[in-house]
């Protein structure tokens, strides 16, 4: 049994609190769990324990869900009823943020209130629980962010496009809005790289986990079919399945609402959505498979004779078609104690580079590079009054970038069409493609 589910703000004030059950409370468990954050940071386990108390948390928006509980509970099964509590937040609330848990109060805690009866999970869907729910939610707009927004396609033609928020609205229909708001279905195609490469540009070790998430706006329950690529391959358990070689994955899992009768002769998923946000394929892909890097990243190092400097050269080149483009760039280059300053050439606009002694970083970043082209940063590292740098302690560097229209896999949707015999509506259907890394590193020897 669950005894208590707090969210916490960026700064662990607690935003919103449910006990359910008072066996624990002797101490303040948030006050236990914050003092346990304040020392321990990131390095924090999702689950441990303090005197005979369970405590479990998750991460998400920079907003911490965290529950407690006296009893032996799975971490895993009680990390789970957390994420399905942040998405419910998502699909009720439109976004989960600060400003949203405090203007949704009275909502949030009917969810609370309707999810768990006396620390038992009752209903942990938002289909279940919609019917229960009485409060209007307080839509709160999303702030714009720094980076690029990532662009939304409509069925891939460029003209027609939506706001980078478009998405970010709750299920529940207010009074406000109920006639003019927009039967609209939203579908991303989300690709996360891990890749380890040498300074010359080769790999030598790469992974992509992909997901196509759904978010349904749709009155009713109608019939999606979604049409992937024809000539994909799915390696499963030593067996091939189809025919093609372009795009080849090792992985698929399904959602339970997704039928496969004519997945494996069309690629066709069948799809009675539920409300909100859920994935409705999870992927996988290895780099034995002929997948391409979105971004090359090559290094040359040169030792300035009679100095003590040395002079670095980061060239990023774009693989991507020029049709897709990067939303923003963020190179870490590790460097040694003995730099102490250094100059700088950028080859091109919106770039920032500044060197973080304390961290040992050079941070370089940008907003936006275009497909087909590249971006070349020369440093010269200075070390003044102090000893020889040494070109063998630069290094890794760590890339983190983020991508509009491409996926490394070449996983494409061919169409997605919308059977709906109850209700005479046009629905709008949205697809987006993004890639973004989850680690990428080069290493420099």
């Amino acid at each position: 049994m669950i005894s208590e589910i707090c969210v916490l703000s960026p700064i662990y004030e607690p935003l919103l609190k449910k006990t359910y059950r008072k066996d624990h409370l002797k101490s303040n468990t948030t006050d236990v769990f914050v003092k346990k954050l304040n020392q321990d940071g990131r390095n924090l386990q999702p689950h441990f324990k303090d005197d005979n108390v369970s405590y479990f948390y998750i991460e998400r928006n920079n907003l911490i869900f965290f529950a407690t509980s006296t009893s032996e509970l799975s971490p895993v099964a009680v990390i789970e009823i957390l994420s399905r509590l942040y998405h419910v937040c998502k699909d009720f609330c439109g976004t989960v943020s600060e400003n949203a848990i405090k203007s949704n109060l009275l909502l949030l805690y009917e969810v609370l209130d309707e999810m768990l009866d006396y620390g038992y999970v009752q209903l942990a869907s938002t289909d279940k629980l919609k019917p229960y729910i009485t409060s209007e939610p307080v839509v709160i707009e999303t702030s714009r962010s720094t980076q690029e927004d990532v662009a939304a396609r409509l069925l891939g033609i460029d003209s027609r496009v939506v706001p980078f928020s478009a998405a970010n609205k709750p299920v529940i229909r207010s009074q406000a809005d109920m006639e003019n708001r927009r039967n609209e279905v939203f579908v991303d195609v989300v690709e996360r790289l891990t890749a380890v490469l040498d300074s010359n540009g080769g790999v030598s070790r790469m992974e992509i986990n992909g997901s196509v998430n759904m978010k349904n706006f749709l009155i009713g329950s109608p019939l999606i079919k979604i049409a992937l690529n024809e000539d994909m391959v799915v390696h499963q358990e030593g067996q091939l399945k189809g025919l093609g070689q372009n795009v080849q994955l090792d992985r698929c899992n399904f959602h339970q609402c997704v039928k496969l009768d004519e997945f494996d002769s069309d690629r066709i998923l069948k799809v009675h959505p539920q409300t909100g946000e859920f994935s409705i394929m999870t992927y996988s892909a290895h780099g034995e498979f002929p997948i391409t890097l979105p971004l090359r990243v090559t290094i040359f190092l040169s030792e300035i004779k009679g100095s003590r400097d040395v002079d670095m050269t980061v060239r990023l080149k774009c693989e991507i078609p020029a049709s897709c483009h990067f939303v923003y760039i963020a190179v870490k280059i590790n460097i040694p104690k003995s730099v102490t300053s250094m100059s700088q050439g950028l080859s091109g606009p919106s770039q920032i580079a500044e060197l973080k002694r304390e961290e040992g970083v050079i941070a370089w970043k940008m907003k936006k590079l275009p497909g087909n082209t590249e971006a070349i940063g020369k440093f010269r590292l200075i070390s003044q009054g102090g000893d020889k740098i040494n070109k063998k302690e630069i290094g890794p560097l760590v890339v983190d970038y983020e991508v509009s229209g491409y996926t490394c896999t070449g996983l494409q949707i061919r169409y997605m069409r919308v059977y709906d015999q109850e209700h005479s509506y046009v629905p709008f259907r949205w697809i987006r493609y993004i890639t973004v890394t989850e680690s990428y590193i080069v290493k420099l020897s």
